[in-house]
């Protein structure tokens, strides 16, 4: 300070420091080092103390390709946006802590802070626990950009584009992220901003990062629509490419190429994610993406009512608006971002260690950069329909970037059945962001068939003191079912509760059919029959087509006639391609497809037929189509209680795309424990298909997934038998006769899910809606604006459907 003049010198100084042989920061081994910085006056006394963690890394480009520490780097990422739906912008420390660790936790490695630069404390947070960080720009224009886009305005109108007046507040914007962050090693690209298009001004702004900071690379997907200055980006990178556009446009850049946002995840979403995840393993400059996005941005406000819920766009009496486009995260909005059933396929298709099964080999491929297997805790478990048989851990070293073939470990019984082999990688130790024993990695064989004949004859009849599960093992009396545990005394003992001979026994013209081990009583009345067996009855109804009641010990299990179904209720993606527009005659037939005709003053009656050891009644229901179409749907009767059923249709690909086809089944909503043997514990579909096979259970009312508009949630493929049942373990058991079957059970119908905008305008909790299908279509997610089911994951209704499956009372 000089004094006299009443000014301040500035002086700069700068230092260099060697390392031998750091230890280098990377998202698998997130090491920093403790930098201090003193400044001393000269006296030596201390001024100024500065603390600062530090990473050592290098990010570069070598032959077009993007390389960490020397090796090729795929983004697995997200783009997060700092808000919070309970604080809005004042995005806590806590807040941003959960977020990361849930990222972590899911095999997420990269983030891109769309649009704008975090809190510092984020960066922070990415060094500490090992994220790569796309640092963006305060820069996003997308009303012109739009506009500009769609042909209402012409390149003149960009901002910044080429304006000279906006060069500074530009570049004072780019400066300021620069200084700031530029000592976070999680920080290995800089992006100019988002949707602006490209222009001078950008240009000018991506060549001062580099003059800047030539450690890093730069980063613009806006000159995709405005190529007059590709240089603008070190990186080509688009938003919202199919997988085939990608693969396209890699023939025509040398760059390394990046989906900034892909995976659009409004909703129910995510379908086919994977197509571009195996693309990084094909295309070598295809090295990732960013999922739009990470979490929904929804506002947590009171209803009319009084009662919290997650709100949207126009709920504010906000015009105009885009309702709920910002409903689009993997993580659900409300506070503690919980995770939504999409995180289940993020986490598959996000991992770094892969397992390909083929007869009693697998093969493991270790992507990861710069850890060797023998970092986690590997376990080989075999189990036979849900059921453990053997767990053994493993020894398995494999160098990253490898890949290995081994002999299955544990060796497959010669008792029939169908077996799982699984073999987990798990933390060996705690971590920043987990705990020892989190799961980051598995992969499954299944060898052997399921054979539901077997499952049936186990569930036949129980001893008094005991009941038998859906996998077929007995469950001790003396506590609640709940995730596979026992069943109250009296709840079995009233279960197993045998009838008299004759109680119950039909009155009129009878007939016995089968032997005298197995026989069933058949009443034949001018509009009804009814089947009667030892524990069980059914009645088919001639008059309103269709079982009307099905009793099991005493229950009647069904309230309303078993229909065939051809709907789910619309996702986000199926209104933003318009599905309805395509599908829309499927929902009509779905709700009044009828054995009626000629104005209801005619039918087609089923048709009764006695078998050798069973009896079948077959409907032929019309379907309210155009062109008219018939479907017949058969139950097959049998001793035991077990009714075989056969859905069938011809070819019906002029009446439209079909969303599902199976049947409909409703019963009383305290029917509300799920067990499952198939693929879970979260919703799958088609094109979401991973998850594990094995036995779950959950709460009925568990499957309703929170999505900002309520849409179709819950589904299970690959399902062998799922069974629903009461508190007192009374339900019914459905099993698969030649095939795997999708299967969901939801607290409301699909209409009722369709006509709800938000979860508390549906109605109240009355019904268990069950509905069994061969299958339904996936649920898409290449965008939510016209992006159409890939052709692999739809039903192929130009040929004849049939599907079977057996339910029986338990």
């Amino acid at each position: 300070m000089d004094e006299k003049a009443g000014k301040a010198e500035i002086r700069r100084c700068g230092a260099s420091l060697s390392l031998d042989e750091p230890r280098l920061w990377s998202a698998e081994d997130p090491y920093l080092y403790h930098l201090q910085i003193r400044l001393l006056d000269s006296n030596g006394q201390l001024l100024e103390l500065i603390e600062e963690p530090v990473g050592f890394r290098r990010f570069e480009l070598r032959e077009g390709i993007m390389c960490l520490n020397g090796k090729r780097i795929v983004f697995k990422g997200v783009n997060r946006h700092e808000f919070s739906s309970v604080r809005g912008r004042a995005v806590s420390k806590e807040d941003i802590w959960n977020d990361l660790l849930i990222m972590k936790r899911n095999n997420i490695n990269a983030v891109r802070t769309s649009h704008y630069p975090n809190q510092s404390v984020f960066y922070r947070y990415c060094d500490r626990l090992g994220l790569y960080v796309i640092d963006e720009t305060n820069l996003e224009t997308h009303g012109v950009w739009e506009s500009i886009i769609i042909g209402a305005n012409d390149l003149s109108a960009a901002i910044p584009g080429d304006r000279p007046e906006a060069y500074a507040m530009v570049m004072d914007r780019a400066r300021s992220m620069y200084e700031r962050d530029k000592n976070h090693a999680s920080i290995l690209i800089w992006s100019c901003g988002n949707e602006s298009l490209g222009g001078s001004v950008f240009y000018e702004m991506s060549q001062h990062f580099r003059r800047w900071d030539p450690s890093r690379l730069v980063h613009y997907e806006g000159v995709t629509h405005d190529s007059r200055y590709p240089d603008t980006t070190d990186i080509y990178s688009t938003m919202y490419y199919s997988v085939d556009q990608i693969r396209q446009t890699l023939k025509e850049t040398d760059k390394p190429y990046i989906s900034c946002e892909y995976a659009h995840a409004m909703g129910n979403s995510c379908g086919a994610m994977h197509r571009y995840t195996d693309l990084t393993d094909t295309e070598p400059r295809y090295q990732g993406g960013f999922i739009w996005d990470f979490a929904d941005q929804s506002i947590t406000t009171k209803n009319r009512f009084g009662e919290d819920y997650e709100a949207y766009g126009g709920d504010f009496g906000d015009r105009p608006c885009d309702y709920s486009f910002s409903g689009n995260g993997i993580v659900y909005g409300g506070e503690g971002h919980e995770v939504s059933p999409k995180m289940q396929e993020v986490k598959y298709n996000y991992s770094s260690i892969r397992l390909t099964f083929c007869d009693r080999q697998v093969t493991i491929c270790n992507d990861n950069l710069f850890t060797d297997l023998s970092a986690y805790e590997s376990v080989a478990v075999l189990k036979r329909e849900g059921k453990l048989i053997a767990q053994m851990p493993l020894q398995l070293s494999l160098a990253p970037l490898s890949e290995k073939t081994i002999e299955l470990p544990i060796p497959i019984p010669q008792e029939e059945g169908e077996y799982v082999e699984e073999i987990s990688f798990r933390l060996r130790e705690d971590r920043a962001w987990a705990k020892a024993g989190h799961e980051v990695a598995y992969g499954q064989g299944v060898y052997g068939a399921f054979d539901s004949s077997v499952l049936l004859a186990k569930r036949a009849y129980a001893p008094k003191d005991s009941c038998v599960s859906g996998d077929g093992s007995e469950i001790k009396s003396g506590c609640e079912l709940e995730n596979g545990e026992a069943l109250p005394d009296k709840a079995v003992a009233k279960n197993q509760e045998e009838n008299a001979d004759e109680k119950k026994r039909p009155q009129g013209r009878q007939r016995l059919v089968g032997d005298g081990k197995s026989k069933l009583r058949v009443a034949r009345g001018w509009m009804n029959t009814g089947v009667y067996g030892e524990d069980f009855s059914v009645l088919f109804s001639g008059r309103f087509g269709g079982i009307v009641s099905y009793c099991y010990r005493d229950k009647m299990l069904f309230c309303d006639i078993p229909r065939p179904n051809f709907w789910r209720p619309m996702t986000e993606n199926d209104l933003g391609n318009m599905q309805p527009l395509r599908s829309g005659q499927w929902k009509i037939a779905s709700s009044f497809s009828s054995m009626m005709k000629e104005h209801g003053r005619a039918a087609d009656y089923y048709r009764f037929e006695e078998l050798e050891d069973s009896v079948r009644v077959t409907y032929t229901y019309h379907l309210a189509t155009s062109p008219s179409r018939d479907c017949f749907l058969s139950y097959r009767v049998y001793s035991d209680g077990s009714v075989a059923c056969h859905l069938e249709v011809e070819p019906t690909a002029e009446i439209g795309q079909l969303p599902e086809f199976g049947l409909l089944f409703t019963m009383e909503a305290d029917y509300e424990k799920l067990r499952w043997y198939g693929r879970g514990p979260q919703e799958t579909y088609a094109d979401r298909p991973h998850g594990k096979l094995d036995l779950f259970s959950n709460r009925v009312a568990d499957n309703m997934a929170s999505y900002l508009r309520p849409s179709e949630c819950g589904n299970k493929i690959d399902v062998r038998w799922a069974e629903c049942m009461d508190t007192e373990g009374h339900g019914v058991l459905f099993a698969m006769a030649d095939s795997p079957f999708h299967f969901s059970a939801l607290p409301y119908s699909p209409d009722m899910i369709d006509c709800a905008q938000h979860a508390y305008e549906l109605p109240r909790v009355d019904k268990t809606w069950i509905r069994i299908s061969r299958a339904q279509m996936g649920v898409g997610g290449d965008d939510s604006w016209g992006a159409l089911v890939h052709p692999e994951y739809c039903i192929d209704n130009s040929r004849k459907l049939e599907f079977n499956f057996i339910f029986r009372g338990i």
